[in-house]
């Protein structure tokens, strides 16, 4: 099955348009984002409580100064909202890092390895935390 891909953009998401054709995805990008960053997502409206994409990382962001007790919350809130990928059996397991590389920047990156699959999906981002804006860094 395939899916619009969207992208992080200042307004929240986008779709992902390359020549003038809607780019269609059948990977995690949607899912990882929808699960990481939206609290109000409007597709889980369909959803039962148990099924919707939630996190609270955009609320631990809006709390204030990134400190080393920040980002901890962030990646224990990030390893809860992509927990349901182990439970489905999306994933084998999911692996979840946060750095401070510079001030009010937090990098996330997460490492999801796939049934069948050696190598993880690697999906980093750029938080800026005084912006309150993520970015998708693009794999190195």
């Amino acid at each position: 099955m395939n899916d619009l891909l969207l992208a992080p953009s200042p307004n929240g998401l986008d779709i992902v348009i390359e020549n003038g054709i809607v780019v269609l995805t059948s990977g995690l990008e949607n899912a990882v984002y929808l699960s990481l960053f939206t609290s109000d997502y409007w597709g889980n409206a369909l959803d039962q409580a148990a099924d919707r994409y939630t996190s609270r990382i955009p609320q631990i962001i809006a709390t204030g100064v990134l400190t080393n007790e920040s980002r901890k919350d962030v990646v224990t809130e990030a390893e809860q909202a992509l927990a349901w990928m182990v439970s489905s059996h999306v994933a084998d397991r999911v692996i979840v890092r946060g750095q401070i590389p510079a001030t009010s920047t937090l990098h996330l990156g997460i490492t999801i390895y796939e049934p069948q699959r050696v190598a993880g999906q690697q999906f980093d981002y750029a938080i800026n935390w005084d912006a309150q804006r993520v970015t998708l860094l693009e794999a190195a």
